[in-house]
């Protein structure tokens, strides 16, 4: 391995780690549990140093900057920290409360690539052919992975971004999947991408949810969005100060700031 090829993987090494070590997790929990290889876990280090050093690119756009730290990286945080309790409170194996963070983690890693106008639009001011890429997204993102860690990753991951917008009732996307079908990962994912949108600022919308709001909007959806068992946990798992101390987690750390934004 030459002198370059070292100096690379020092830098990168503590992208994904830092991520993942607010779960306390690591990368040598993943090899045990079967979750990626050593190998996965180092491609996906080195996705994140690619976008890292884009951000830090004087020639990179603002309002991309913005995008890919201040709301998707950390809005992706936010739904990994938030959907680790709840699966802890619902007695998933140590293997699948890993594999449901992670996936929590990777789950929107497509929209590192949207266009600007794409992500600021509200979603029914969309031309039918940006509303057919958001409908593919979730595809696209299980897609993106699986070729990042070439293949090296748990199915289990991989089904849980490709099946996070399915809805309880069968309304969803992209497979119209409902009730059991639908993985208990994507479905633990669907409510709390759902509860951290409601209660964090787009650009597309005005106002912000309060935590009280956003739990009476799950519970009015259930059944037909939501799995109203996980909703009962996730409101069970996560009162008001919890989230607030995690969100503050998810929004204090991520990227090596430097002069990022």
């Amino acid at each position: 391995m030459g002198s370059s090829k070292n100096i690379s993987m020092s830098l990168i090494k503590n992208i994904f780690t830092e991520l993942l070590a607010s779960f306390n997790l690591k990368a040598a929990d993943f090899i045990t549990h079967d979750i990626m290889s050593r190998a996965a876990f180092e491609e996906i280090n080195e996705f994140f140093y690619r976008i890292e050093t884009q951000m830090i690119n004087p020639s990179f756009a603002p309002k991309r900057k913005q995008w890919a730290y201040d709301l998707t990286l950390k809005h992706c945080r936010r739904v990994a920290l938030y959907s680790l309790p709840v699966a802890q409170a619902g007695r998933f194996s140590d293997k699948e409360a890993a594999e449901i963070t992670v996936a929590g983690l990777l789950h929107d890693i497509d929209k590192f690539y949207w266009p600007v106008k794409l992500l600021d639009t509200p979603p029914l001011e969309l031309s039918k052919e940006e509303h057919t890429r958001i409908m593919e997204h979730t595809v696209a993102g299980a897609a993106c992975v699986e070729m990042i860690t070439k293949k090296n990753i748990a199915p289990g991951i991989l089904a849980i971004i490709k099946q996070h917008h399915e809805n309880f009732g069968g309304t969803g996307y992209p497979g119209r999947l409902a009730g059991a079908a639908i993985s208990p990962g994507a479905r633990i994912i669907r409510i709390v991408n759902s509860y951290d949108t409601m209660t964090s600022p787009r650009p597309y919308k005005t106002g912000i949810n309060t935590h009280a709001e956003a739990i009476n909007s799950l519970k009015r959806r259930c059944n037909s969005t939501y799995d109203p068992d996980f909703v009962g946990l996730f409101e069970q798992s996560l009162p008001e100060e919890k989230i607030k101390s995690l969100k503050e987690v998810g929004d204090s750390s991520g990227f090596r700031r430097r002069d990022v934004i």
